[in-house]
C-alpha cells in the first residue's frame, strides 16, 4: 500500500520511500512527524514507532518528533504496540514489570530485593528471549535492555568477603 502524505507547498516533484512494518509508503513531503507516520500506517497514535538504526539501537520517534525524508536512502520504521505489563521470569519467578526498559540496578533489585552497589559484593546476569533490540546476552553494571513478554533472567549475587 503507498500513500502519499504531505501539506500543500512542501511537495516535492519525487517522492519519499519509507517502510514501516515491512510495507512501502510514499511522501512527497520531506518533513513529517511521527503521528503522521503512524496515521499512514494505520497505527493507534499511543503506539511505538521506531527509526531503524543499522549497526546501533532503534530511534524512538515521539508523535510530534519531526522526521527529515530528505537525506539519501530509504527510510525503515518498526511498530510496537504498548504494553502496560510485562511478565518476566528472573531467577526462575514470574515479575510484573511496567516500563520499556530496565536496568541492570532494577533486575537485581527485582531478583534480590536490594541491589547494593558495594566492591565486595559482585553480580551477574544474563538475559534470554528478549526483543529484536537485545534478544539475548550478559547484562553489566551500567547497562539498560528492552523488555518483552515471557523474556527470562537469571542474576546471581556473590559477596567476596
Amino acid at each position: 500500500m503507498i500513500t502519499n502524505i504531505g501539506a500543500p507547498g512542501t511537495l516535492s516533484k519525487q517522492p519519499y520511500k519509507i517502510f514501516i512494518d515491512g510495507e512501502k509508503y510514499e511522501s512527497f513531503n520531506s518533513i513529517v512527524t511521527g503521528v503522521e507516520l503512524k496515521e499512514m500506517a494505520g497505527l493507534l497514535r499511543d503506539s511505538d514507532l521506531f527509526l531503524i538504526n543499522q549497526g546501533s539501537r532503534d530511534i524512538l520517534i515521539g508523535n510530534e518528533e519531526k522526521i527529515d525524508l530528505s537525506h539519501p536512502g530509504v527510510e525503515h520504521f518498526t511498530s510496537q504496540v504498548k504494553v502496560k505489563e510485562f511478565r518476566i521470569m528472573v531467577n526462575g519467578r514470574e515479575k510484573t514489570w511496567t516500563q520499556p526498559s530496565i536496568s541492570f540496578g532494577q533486575l537485581m533489585e527485582l531478583a534480590f530485593g536490594v541491589y547494593e552497589d558495594k566492591p565486595h559484593i559482585a553480580y551477574t546476569s544474563t538475559y534470554d528471549k528478549g526483543p529484536k533490540e537485545n534478544r539475548n546476552g550478559v547484562f553489566v553494571k551500567g547497562q539498560s535492555v528492552y523488555v518483552t513478554n515471557n523474556m527470562i533472567f537469571n542474576a546471581t549475587k556473590t559477596d567476596k568477603s
